[in-house]
């Protein structure tokens, strides 16, 4: 069962739109907005098999995107649905 994490992420203000169009490239990615109004500047869902995995992903992948100055990440814990 895959994992869901959702990543909040600070950007150079000039980079935010080629920031978001890396992101979507990755297999990893299935969301990413650039979003107003808070802190962080994309919002991106991201889907892998393992923590693992994550966090070679996270090291390897966004560490390295140059204009990225921070990002949280947030593990989804449990989905709630109508019938829950």
């Amino acid at each position: 069962m895959p994992i869901k994490i959702f990543l909040a992420i600070k950007t150079r203000p000039e980079r935010v739109k080629e920031i978001c169009r890396k992101l979507r490239k990755f297999r990893e990615v299935s969301e990413a907005y650039i979003v107003t109004k808070g802190q962080y500047d994309i919002i991106a869902a991201i889907k892998v098999h393992s923590l693992d995995r994550y966090r070679v992903f996270a090291i390897n992948q966004i560490g390295n995107i140059d204009g990225i100055t921070d990002f949280v990440s947030f593990l989804v814990a449990t989905f709630i649905d109508d019938d829950s």
